[in-house]
């Protein structure tokens, strides 16, 4: 339970790609602590997952220094609800002129031409 709520917090803080990368990395620990502490046995299979786990973070965190250092770094979630909110406080400001009777109405209509 404590672990969902800390991935939403993380979701709601980070781009898909990081979350995605960061729970890769979380079960690869995991494997890699099953085969040292309980003696699992280690296939073929395993030894090329943990490798590929091993070099897209590599490479996810090598793009991620590289783009951040120009400028042009990964969208984060901020930006699409920004642009919301941006939208909605436009829409606010109509509600006199429209007949729109709240701000929860704004937001509905909003929303509804966002989709």
């Amino acid at each position: 339970l404590v672990c969902v709520s800390g991935v939403h917090r993380f979701t709601s803080m980070s781009s898909s790609l990081t979350l995605n990368v960061v729970l890769n990395v979380r079960k690869l620990v995991s494997l890699v602590l099953s085969v040292l502490l309980f003696k699992n046995a280690v296939t073929g299979g395993m030894v090329v997952g943990c490798g590929m786990v091993f070099v897209g973070t590599f490479a996810y965190t090598q793009s991620a220094a590289s783009s951040s250092g120009s400028g042009s770094g990964a969208k984060t979630k901020e930006e699409p609800r920004e642009r919301l909110d941006e939208g909605i406080a436009a829409d606010t400001a109509k509600l006199q002129s429209t007949g729109i009777s709240n701000q929860s109405e704004a937001i509905r209509r909003r929303r509804q031409t966002a989709k």
